[in-house]
């Protein structure tokens, strides 16, 4: 299983729920800038959104990843701040 596939199946857990590098980092046992790496490319090929909101894990503002279960939504369903972030 790939890095980026065993962070999708991460985020599947939970969708909709936002996530910091730092926590996915840690629950997969990883170095931060791999992880964020990993996320990267997920983000290009996946119904994957990053955003600056708050970790549903750790509660910090971050800058979080929120996997979706159907298509990306309009920015317009966004959290307030991944909706700010969006559109300029």
């Amino acid at each position: 299983m790939t890095l980026a596939e065993r962070i999708a199946a991460l985020l599947k857990e939970s969708p909709g729920r936002p996530v910091c590098v730092g926590c996915v980092a840690q629950v997969l046992d990883l170095p931060h800038k791999r992880v964020h790496q990993g996320m990267l490319k997920l983000e290009a090929f996946s119904n994957v959104q990053r955003c600056f909101s708050s970790c549903g894990v750790c509660k910090k503002t971050r800058l979080v990843v929120v996997a979706f279960a159907a298509p990306r939504p309009p920015a317009a369903a966004l959290p307030a701040e991944a909706a700010e972030n969006e559109t300029g």
